[in-house]
């Protein structure tokens, strides 16, 4: 218990000026714009809608609102004496300075953006990484630019009725797109750290869509199985779609404990980021091993810096129950040399793995950890090189990138409908393996079964 309230201690301390300049700023930012956001949503300023007692959160999704009425209004421009202030308390912000770079991030967004337009919210945000970090050589770790094109695509057509869970929220970037992607849908998003929870929720805020995204603070081993009894029970709370963007290594665990507790609808759609930089192998393995998802690898170009990643997008098609799994891998068993051994990982999704994917999960972890380190960090050149290798030494197991995100910008579908029988897809792949084809041939899949 000392050695845990100790820790408790330092990290209180360490954040304390990143909480100090964080509170000044809001209530500049609370009396300079909350007036032209309350007008913008219909009502006189000193009004307000009003929320009884007995409102609560609510696993339904909630309708949004028109947007007519927040861009016929035209907010006011800060005042000088604002962004004077703003500008002065942003240059005070040193490098070193806990959270740095994430304060200088909310002061642009509450500089430069439009309250209550999530597009000029996220467009500010990809502009702070673009032209402010990328020059001085940092990285602002958003799904940005063409990994939000993939992000938008994979949400296309997912099932209706269902909420969207996403594990690391960081400050709310993919949580806004998302909740732009899927109007009316609740967008329920975990983050650890909690410096990051507050700037998160204020540019929710920001962009007016606190109504529809809730920010929860902890680490999904801690949270996942307990969501929810927060919103009415398994029942009740179904997911539609999950985005995972926090550590790569951990994307197998998480969705383990999402599958055994039921909450995922029938074709819904797993997405994950930085499956290859820093990259997540054996999440990759699993995913490609059994029926039970189709899965496209897509690969991009990593926002704000000169380097190769693929994000993951699997469809779920067969019950996690196992039902229907053996007629289907039992027709491809003569293809799949380790058929007891894929079958059992279908079922549990429990695989070790292949000992040179785990080396390769222990390296991804060991660079995670290198940028993270103060006064170490990874250069661009070093991510890229590091992407390149990832590549090079997973395709020995078929794993490789199946689409490129370019055919996505220009209108081509992840999973087009009718989907084709589950299985189809890893069949191709099994096919593409064997003729020794680098990229596993997904076209005309829908010939296959």
């Amino acid at each position: 218990l000392s050695c845990g309230s100790l820790m408790m201690q330092q990290c209180a301390a360490a954040r304390r000026p990143a909480v100090a300049w964080l509170r000044a700023a809001l209530v500049d930012v609370a009396h300079s714009r909350c007036s032209s956001m309350v007008t913008a949503a219909g009502f006189e300023p000193g009004q307000g809608p009003s929320l009884g007692p007995n409102i609560s959160k609510s696993a339904e999704p909630v309708p949004r609102s028109k947007p007519s009425a927040l861009k016929s209004a035209e907010p006011p421009a800060p005042s000088p004496l604002l962004a004077v202030r703003a500008t002065a308390e942003s240059e005070q912000i040193a490098p070193g300075t806990p959270y740095a770079k994430e304060l200088r991030l909310l002061t642009h967004v509450l500089r430069n953006a439009t309250a209550g337009d999530p597009l000029s919210v996220c467009e500010q945000i990809e502009r702070f990484g673009e032209d402010v970090l990328q020059h001085s050589g940092q990285w602002l770790k958003v799904a940005g630019a063409q990994k939000a094109t993939v992000l938008a695509a994979a949400l296309h057509d997912v099932p209706r009725g269902g909420s969207v869970l996403e594990i690391g929220c960081y400050c709310g970037y993919s949580a806004i797109r998302m909740a732009m992607a899927l109007p009316g849908a609740r967008i329920v998003t975990l983050e650890v750290d909690p410096a990051h929870v507050v700037i998160a929720r204020n540019m929710v805020a920001f962009a007016g869509l606190a109504h529809m995204i809730d920010v929860w603070t902890g680490h999904s081993k801690d949270l996942l199985s307990r969501l929810p009894d927060r919103y009415g029970g398994v029942d009740k709370f179904k997911l539609c779609a999950v985005f995972m963007d926090q550590r790569g290594t951990r994307y197998d665990d998480d969705l383990a404990v999402i599958e055994r507790l039921g909450l995922l609808l029938p074709e819904a759609v797993v997405i994950a980021d930085n499956v290859l930089k820093p990259g997540s192998p054996l999440f990759l393995w699993r995913l490609q091993r059994g029926p039970t998802y189709d899965t496209h690898i897509v690969t991009v170009r990593e926002f704000a810096m000169p380097s190769e990643d693929w994000m993951s997008v699997s469809i779920l098609r067969l019950p996690l129950d196992g039902t229907g799994l053996d007629q289907v891998v039992g027709e491809q068993e003569e293809d799949d040399e380790d058929y007891e051994e894929h079958r059992c990982n279908a079922l549990l999704g429990s695989a070790s793995g292949p000992a040179d994917l785990v080396q390769l999960q222990w390296e991804s972890d060991r660079i995670r950890a290198q940028a993270t380190r103060a006064g170490q960090g990874v250069s661009f050149a070093q991510w890229s090189s590091f992407a390149d290798q990832m590549r090079t030494r997973m395709a020995p197991f078929g794993i490789a990138a199946t689409i490129d995100a370019m055919d996505l910008q220009e209108g081509r579908l992840l999973f087009p409908r009718p989907l084709p029988p589950p299985g189809a897809m890893r069949a191709a792949r099994l096919r593409a393996r064997h003729r020794g084809d680098n990229c596993a041939d997904t076209e005309g899949i829908e010939a296959v079964g």
